[in-house]
């Protein structure tokens, strides 16, 4: 059976199947980095919700083209990441999530409310994340110890 999982991790896809299982994983990834930044006090909390998002960016990282078996360029991964909610810098989008997180979790204890958050720091650390991120799949150099790395660099304090 690991063989067979072992295959199936080292297929190649066609590049509109890249982009639509990373279309698939974006939002998770970004409400999870999230759920990280508007409650910094839920250190338990930020365990789980980091495996869960590096979940998603570990198995998006182990998609190849089937042309000539290679990675998207760092560009095309991070348009496909981020473009898609962020472009032009669309807090409304980052206001719908934050919305949401809030009222899901009102048990824990957060200052932020959607008027008093940091958006545009916020903004820049989700990009930051995603340009890093982008450039590793692209090179194929993303791993576990480096992924966690990242994590800790833009969302942990």
């Amino acid at each position: 059976m690991k063989k067979y999982k072992k295959q199936l991790l080292e297929m190649a896809f066609k590049k509109k199947d890249i982009i639509q299982t990373i279309h698939s994983f974006d939002h998770n990834i970004i409400e999870h980095i999230l759920k990280i930044l508007v409650f910094p006090e839920e250190k338990q909390e930020h365990t789980q919700w980091e495996t869960h998002a590096s979940s998603s960016i570990k198995k998006i990282s182990k998609m190849k083209c089937k042309k000539n078996n290679y990675y998207l360029t760092a560009n095309e991964y991070f348009k496909e990441f981020f473009d898609p909610y962020f472009e032009n810098d669309d807090y409304n989008i980052l206001d719908k999530f934050i919305d949401e997180i809030i009222f899901e979790y009102d048990g824990l204890k957060t200052d932020y409310t959607i008027k008093n958050y940091p958006k545009k720091e916020w903004m820049t650390l989700i990009k930051s994340f995603f340009r890093s991120i982008s450039e590793l799949i692209s090179i194929e150099n993303l791993h576990s110890s480096n992924l966690h790395e990242l994590f800790n660099k833009y969302f942990m304090k």
